[in-house]
C-alpha cells in the first residue's frame, strides 16, 4: 500500500482538510504512482481526486489523473473512468 496514499486519505478525510497539505500530498503521489498501485486502487485514487476538486484543487486533482492516465491500460475500463473523472475536473474549474 502507498503511504502517500495513506497520507492523502486521511487528510481529505478530516472534518476541515488542510488544503496545502492535501495539495503537496497528491502532487507527491502523482510523481511516484507506479503502475500496480494506479491499476489496483483506481477507485481510492478517484475519490481521493473527487475530494480534491471538491476542495478546489482542482490542478492537483488532474495531476494525479494525468499519472493515473500515463499508467492504465488506454483502452481498459480504468481508463475511461479516469478520463470521466478528468472532464469533472475540467466542469469545476469552468472550462
Amino acid at each position: 500500500m502507498n503511504s502517500r496514499m495513506v497520507e492523502l486519505e486521511a487528510v481529505l478525510s478530516r472534518s476541515a482538510p488542510d488544503r496545502q497539505a492535501a495539495r503537496r500530498l497528491a502532487v507527491d503521489l502523482a510523481r511516484s504512482l507506479d503502475a500496480l498501485s494506479a491499476r489496483r486502487d483506481v477507485d481510492r485514487l478517484l475519490r481521493c481526486a473527487a475530494a480534491l476538486t471538491r476542495m478546489g484543487s482542482a490542478d492537483a486533482a488532474d495531476a494525479l489523473l494525468i499519472a493515473m492516465l500515463a499508467l492504465v491500460d488506454p483502452t481498459g475500463p480504468e481508463a475511461s473512468r479516469v478520463r470521466d473523472q478528468q472532464a469533472l475536473v475540467a466542469v469545476a474549474r469552468g472550462r
